[in-house]
């Protein structure tokens, strides 16, 4: 039997080898305490090396203080760089930041004296303001119906061309309505300009005639403000005429001019309008019933045009005040055999229940999809997308503008608030059965000397995007979303040629 005490010593051998196995492994603190100690040392004296050495960089660079100058030397100085750079010499100058993009040109407000008397200045005709203004549309012109006489039209310092001035006061009168009509009228009237123009000696037919043609634009707009699609015309004839060939002569050039003009108005407006017609046709199919509102000559072509086509279906015309243009439509169409009915704008929720389809008009489709037309057809438009009546927008592309409008407020037009009283004039002697009842014998008669009273003749509205089912045009049916894409394919194809630039 072994004895304890071995096992007591072999213990002890033991951890006496561990012991040694460890110190050879690890070193103690104590042995690592004296390397510390010489790094640190080290580490302080390439510190304090290095800030002896940078002040002494310091202490041998040397500034030059700029010596200031007085008021009197800074002008002369100035002076002198201004006179360098007048002589074409180089001047030590700061370099000048990159100049940036032009702003848009701001439409006219005319709630700013200084832009109003601006603009005065360029009127070849001052018309008189309003009495009565409506304050928040006191930015767009607000003026008084006045004769051919009161305008001093045959007074006028700028010459205006006969035709001119026969389509400015149908323009002011009102007789002669419609976007195509009013667009066609403008450039047969440019026409006549054109090939009574001569030019004069000394001068270019391309920038005199454009000289020439700007008071009689001027004209046309002080009479009644373009729309879209005439304003896009305009730009389309001068720059034609910009971009004439010099080496032409006079009777070339104005022949190319009157032929791009023809050009313009057979493919953009009348060949325009029987391709949307014909689009818009096979969506009509036989049982419907069809709303349109007010009268558009394109809904009129549309509808005369799937009935010779021997489909069955019948139309409901919406009217409203002050014009009541759906009696016109409603009297072509009862004429060319269509059954049609009836009704005012006050009853739309009501037949709307029995509508298929709605077509509509358009003055003009901006990029962002929403529609202007004749005040009345965002009524229409939106009940119908409450009913899930689809709206179908009949438009020729000449119409499309490459601006954004949110409301019917900030770009509008006013017609003469009278419109509203002689129409309810005309309601009021139908209700009486009094034809010698006059304009004075109703509420209205007196409303200049209501203090409180001010009427207001909207022209257009806008309809919002999501009210448009599909825009129907000469190139196809498309969704309001893809007028920008429109806008840019016209522009590309008309930009590859030399002498035609798309507006």
């Amino acid at each position: 039997m072994a004895d304890p005490s071995d096992f007591k010593e072999l213990e002890k051998m033991l951890d006496k080898q561990d012991a040694k196995s460890k110190a050879k492994k690890s070193p103690s603190v104590a042995q690592l305490k004296p390397d510390l100690a010489a790094g640190m040392e080290k580490i302080s004296l390439s510190t304090e090396e290095d800030k002896a050495a940078r002040k002494a960089k310091l202490a041998s660079q040397t500034f030059e203080k700029k010596p200031k100058l007085t008021k009197e030397e800074r002008r002369a100085q100035q002076e002198a760089q201004r006179l360098a750079k007048a002589a074409g010499a180089p001047a030590k100058t700061a370099p000048k930041a990159a100049a940036a993009p032009a702003p848009p040109t701001a439409r006219m407000q005319y709630d700013d004296p200084k832009k109003v008397a601006k603009y005065s200045k360029s009127s070849v005709i001052q018309r008189t303001q309003a009495q009565k203004q409506v304050a928040l549309f006191s930015h767009l012109p607000q003026f008084e119906r006045e004769s051919s006489l009161s305008l001093n039209v045959g007074f006028s310092k700028a010459e205006i061309h006969p035709a001119i001035l026969s389509l400015g006061l149908k323009y002011a009168e009102g007789k002669l309505v419609g976007g195509n009509a009013r667009c066609v009228a403008m450039l047969t009237a440019f026409q006549q300009v054109i090939k009574d123009y001569h030019t004069p000696p000394d001068k270019v037919l391309r920038r005199d005639l454009d000289k020439t043609l700007r008071p009689l634009i001027q004209f046309l707009i002080d009479c009644r403000p373009h729309s879209i699609g005439m304003g896009n015309a305009i730009r389309y004839v001068r720059n034609v005429i910009a971009t004439l060939d010099p080496s032409k002569g006079d009777d070339d050039a104005k022949t190319f001019v009157l032929d791009e003009i023809d050009q313009y108005i057979e493919n953009r407006i009348v060949m325009a309008m029987t391709a949307v017609s014909k689009f818009a046709c096979s969506k009509i199919v036989d049982g419907d019933v069809i709303l349109t509102y007010a009268r558009a000559d394109i809904i009129e072509v549309l509808l005369k045009q799937a009935f010779d086509q021997k489909i069955q279906f019948r139309v409901l015309v919406v009217d409203s005040r002050p014009h009541f243009e759906g009696k016109k439509l409603i009297r072509a169409l009862a004429e060319h055999g269509l059954p049609c009915t009836y009704i005012q704008i006050n009853a739309l929720s009501y037949v709307m229940k029995e509508v298929t389809k709605v077509f509509l008009g358009a003055t003009a489709i901006m990029s962002n999809g929403a529609v202007v037309a004749r005040v009345g057809t965002a009524l229409c438009a939106m009940t119908a997308h409450e009913f899930n009546v689809p709206v179908l927008f009949c438009c020729e592309t000449y119409k499309f503008s490459d601006r954004v409008q949110l409301d019917s407020i900030t770009h509008n037009e006013l017609r003469d608030p009278d419109e509203l009283v002689n129409s309810y004039a005309a309601d009021h002697q139908r209700l009486t059965n009094r034809p010698e009842a006059e304009a004075s014998a109703h509420v209205l008669a007196d409303w200049r000397d209501l203090p409180n009273l001010k009427l207001l003749n909207l022209v257009y509205d806008l309809t919002p995007m999501e009210y448009v089912s599909m825009v129907v045009t000469e190139i196809g049916m498309i969704p309001p979303t893809s007028i920008p894409a429109i806008i840019r394919e016209y522009r590309k194809e008309y930009n590859n040629e030399d002498a035609v630039h798309l507006p």
